[in-house]
């Protein structure tokens, strides 16, 4: 694997807060939205992801990571419900999807004590994730991490 300076800064957080993220077998939130433990020292959440690369089904626990901080950071930048729900195309009307929204905001704070600044670290930039490029292609490309 190529050297990145992110997946550095990512392993180290992971190795120091003992985070993992395991992809549960239930069904997806609204039937596409991926249910994920996340687990952080000693605590664990359970969150959804909206998989649109697909990139859970590469198994590699670097990305997972980074999958379920941007979910959590997405959450945690949204003004609202309703900028949220914009985002994931999904229906405003939809209760399950408000009680998701409302859970994991009231949550949020004990996974922001984990960063610095308070705000949540997904380590790379949206520009590589979006366009396949830099760390994320390389992650994507790995088979073991």
């Amino acid at each position: 694997m190529k050297h990145y300076p992110e997946i550095q800064t990512l392993q180290t957080f992971i190795k120091e807060n003992q985070v993992s993220v395991s992809v549960l077998t239930s069904k997806p939130l609204e039937g596409r939205l991926i249910p994920v433990e996340l687990k952080i020292n000693r605590l664990t959440l359970k969150i959804y992801i909206d998989d649109e690369f697909k990139d859970l089904k590469l198994n590699n626990p670097l990305l997972n990571v980074i999958l379920a901080f941007r979910e959590l950071s997405f959450i945690d930048d949204s003004q609202d419900f309703l900028q949220w729900i914009a985002w994931c195309n999904e229906d405003a009307s939809n209760p399950v999807l408000l009680d998701y929204y409302k859970t994991t905001c009231s949550k949020l704070h004990l996974v922001k004590d984990y960063f610095n600044d308070d705000d949540i670290d997904y380590f790379i930039s949206d520009l590589d994730f979006q366009l396949n490029s830099g760390c994320v292609q390389e992650l994507r490309r790995s088979e073991t991490n």
